[in-house]
């Protein structure tokens, strides 16, 4: 069976043998990854050992099992659950499939003619193993040459390649380089235009997943041209009140409040739920979900009371018709709006639950696990107790290294988080450490001119003058109020907060 030899057969008697069954995908990708990678690369060692006496092969399973586990751990595999899936596959090879494995390997591998059906299959799998366990980067790289492989087969003009396109910039972008994510969504968005014309779906899909890039990126103003583009050719499809054209209208709320304009993203945010109300469809996620961002509009407002109304329509919506993760994404955004009004045992509890719910369903080993112990880390810190809001913050670094590695936005935040508390507590040399881990960080992710990195400024120049350094302060701060001024305006809150910092220290 062509794609589907016998790597794959072997992957699946391996799984049907483990002690958790074969719908556990963190095993399914350890074996993947032991099977396609490693045996690939132990194939000399394999030969070495493997030995054929009067037409029975002879198979050290032992040795086997100690190769595959070194190999795993090598490539940054838990030592605990690689040998798992070592003695799972050391337990299942025999004479009878060894060498038909062998024999696949080498052939869909070999450097002058491999088999490049298989291929592209074989690195289909392994790009999916490595996103089921955390490594996106290794992810994007078999992505990357998937999609080189299906140029060489199909050409350029082709609906597949599109698609290659966006899947890679959608993992770009999930691990925040957003930049080259524009870049890929640009690509996709060429290739469908070429195809299908400018109004079609497929375009829909990228100018609002273009948008959604240069949103995250600090760039919502360009963000809302394109997002404006998708609304166009939407409502020439599909008519003024169709459910894709209320998202549009929430997306657009989005780019305005990162522009600092609430007001205006709140118009937005309603707008989006009177186009559903329009369709009867007031029992929707996506209401749900608009509810949730125009609660952050009024939080943004100060009007607390207003937020946690649309806070607690929200959960009430996804209690009832939705699955659990949205309902801590509601508990995660009381707890904030608990905090804004002091009342931290109620912003600790909301906060708790929604750990709760997100272990339980994507595991201890999970982003949306680090933003949880994060928060609950910054409420400790602000009734008083740093150590404790310290340790939290400690296990939110430890998650979001081991998933998206030193450079990605949620682990500037993480360190800029460690600075604020160190700080908190007069340990200043500690504070600007962290501090300046952030800013390498989010320099290398973004550049020179790029909000984050106006934080990270901003809190150095605060702790260096609170040090005693005026002179180095009054640095940090006027490069920070020169991005501000830039990114959001002379007269947004955060550029008065810096140039009103910088005024304290001349």
């Amino acid at each position: 069976m062509e794609g589907q030899g016998s790597l794959t057969r072997f992957i699946d008697r391996c799984a049907k043998h483990s002690s958790v069954g074969a719908t556990d995908e963190i095993l399914r990708g350890k074996l993947t990854i032991l099977i396609y990678e490693g045996f690939r690369v132990l194939l000399f060692a394999v030969h070495h050992w493997l030995n054929t006496t009067d037409g029975i092969v002879a198979i050290n399973h032992d040795k086997l099992e100690e190769l595959l586990v070194n190999f795993g751990i090598s490539r940054g595999l838990d030592p605990d659950e690689t040998l798992e899936a070592a003695e799972i596959i050391a337990a299942t090879i025999d004479g009878e499939n060894i060498h038909a494995i062998i024999d696949e390997i080498v052939m869909n591998f070999n450097d002058y003619t491999p088999n490049k059906t298989q291929v592209t299959y074989a690195y289909d799998r392994l790009e999916k193993a490595w996103d089921i366990l955390g490594d996106k980067k290794r992810a994007i790289e078999y992505a990357i040459m998937v999609l080189e492989m299906d140029l060489r087969t199909y050409g350029q003009s082709h609906p597949s390649i599109a698609d290659r396109f966006n899947n890679i910039a959608l993992a770009l972008y999930r691990i925040g380089n957003y930049d080259k994510a524009v870049d890929y969504f640009k690509k996709a968005l060429s290739v469908d235009v070429a195809l299908y014309g400018e109004n079609n779906q497929r375009a829909v899909s990228r100018y609002n997943n273009i948008g959604m890039s240069l949103r995250s990126a600090g760039q919502a103003l360009t963000a809302i041209e394109y997002y404006e583009k998708a609304l166009k050719i939407d409502k020439i499809l599909l008519g003024g009140s169709h459910p894709a054209v209320s998202m549009l209208y929430n997306n657009i709320g989005l780019a305005w409040g990162v522009l600092g304009n609430a007001q205006k993203a709140i118009e937005y945010y309603e707008m989006a739920i009177s186009t559903y109300i329009a369709r009867s469809e007031q029992d929707s996620a996506d209401i749900a979900a608009i509810y949730s961002n125009m609660g952050l509009g009024w939080r943004a407002l100060g009007q607390i009371g207003k937020a946690i109304e649309c806070y607690t329509k929200a959960l009430e919506l996804d209690i009832k018709i939705c699955g659990q993760g949205s309902v801590a994404r509601d508990y995660t955004n009381l707890g904030t709006a608990w905090s804004i009004k002091r009342d931290f045992k109620k912003a600790i509890d909301c906060y708790t639950r929604a750990l709760e719910i997100d272990i339980e369903i994507v595991g201890e080993h999970h982003p949306d696990v680090a933003v949880d112990y994060n928060n609950i880390g910054m409420a400790w810190c602000s009734m008083g107790f740093i150590h404790r809001g310290i340790e939290y913050y400690m296990k939110a670094i430890k998650i979001d290294v081991s998933v998206f590695g030193e450079e990605h936005d949620s682990v500037a935040t993480r360190y800029n988080n460690l600075g604020l508390a160190w700080r908190s507590m007069g340990d200043l040399r500690k504070a600007i450490d962290y501090y300046g881990i952030a800013l390498k960080i989010d320099l290398r992710l973004h550049g020179d001119n790029h909000q984050s990195v106006g934080r990270d400024l901003n809190n150095l120049g605060a702790a260096w003058s609170e040090s005693g350094d005026i002179e180095k302060g009054i640095e940090y701060y006027t490069k920070a109020l020169k991005i501000f001024t830039e990114v959001y305006g002379a007269e947004h809150t955060n550029t008065v907060t810096v140039r009103d910092n910088l005024k304290s220290l001349r």
